[in-house]
């Protein structure tokens, strides 16, 4: 599978268009185990490394200078493969909470309605069908300039080297880290959050700028405080991923359940933030 991806590259238009049908009809006919290629028991680690391993080898963007039916054909496999990932790890939220807490006293129905909750919110998180590269446009942009101006080499004939290696350095960083957010959103909404708290922690220390990451670092954050029955605490975090993101629905649905009123909206939810420190 890997291999037909990376050989294909080179390859002219039919080959290319021949060998991506015939891959999307294989996803489309395999269970999600086998179209992933991986074992029906295989673990959620073994799961994700082959999901990021397969972005990297069909992101639509390695096909961006082919035809646009190619490039149909290619987002089409891509989407395939991540809805096979986000199936082959599906198991209910509420059985992840009940295998990692001590069962509830007789009589008690607080923690099977605390189960349920959880279980509802899960589904309101998916990952983008298709997010679009934050540099995307800027590297295009900047690819046009170098092949428009001179080059000062003695041979012409558009950027340098060093400028084009940087820019393709760039791309590769951010699509990268568009697939380890994906894989960070499929975990949370599997309810896996200590594996969804980790991936977005290390990509808002790599992009401080980015306010998605540090939006879903602080809804993954009051998540498990409000698992561990922290409720002041994770209030406070579903107002500070609010103040990065106010259109965060998730976090908006989370602190009204636990306060009983909506937030104050984003530039409160900023003070509040500031005051909080």
């Amino acid at each position: 599978m890997g291999e037909i991806a990376d050989g294909i590259l080179a390859a002219d238009d039919c080959a290319v268009r021949a060998a991506l049908g015939q891959e999307l009809t294989r996803l489309r006919a395999a269970e999600p185990a086998a179209a992933l290629g991986i074992a029906s028991g295989a673990s959620t680690e073994e799961q994700r490394a082959r999901f990021l391993a397969l972005v990297k080898l069909y992101h639509p963007n390695r096909f961006a200078r082919r035809p646009s039916d190619i490039c149909k054909l290619a987002n089409e496999v891509f989407l395939l493969i991540r809805r096979a990932y986000q199936k082959v790890g599906e198991r209910p939220a509420a059985e992840r909470l009940a295998a990692t807490q001590a069962p509830p006293p007789p009589g008690n129905g607080t923690a099977s309605a605390a189960a349920a909750v959880v279980a509802a919110r899960a589904s309101e998180i998916s990952p983008p069908s298709q997010p679009k590269l934050d540099v995307d446009q800027a590297l295009a942009a900047r690819r046009r300039r170098a092949r428009s101006q001179p080059s000062s080499s003695p041979g012409g004939g558009g950027g340098s080297p060093a400028t084009v290696d940087l820019l393709q350095g760039a791309r590769r960083r951010e699509e990268e880290q568009r697939a380890r957010f994906q894989a960070a959103l499929a975990d949370l909404g599997r309810g896996e959050l200590p594996n969804a708290l980790s991936a977005l922690r290390k990509l808002a220390a790599e992009t401080p700028s980015d306010r998605r990451y540090r939006a879903f670092l602080h809804y993954v954050t009051g998540r498990i405080h409000e698992s561990a029955g922290r409720a002041p605490e994770a209030v406070a975090e579903y107002d500070r991923a609010l103040a990065f993101d106010p259109d965060l629905q998730p976090a908006r649905s989370s602190r009204e359940q636990l306060t009983g009123s909506p937030s104050a909206g984003a530039g409160a939810g900023r003070i509040g933030r500031w005051f909080r420190k």
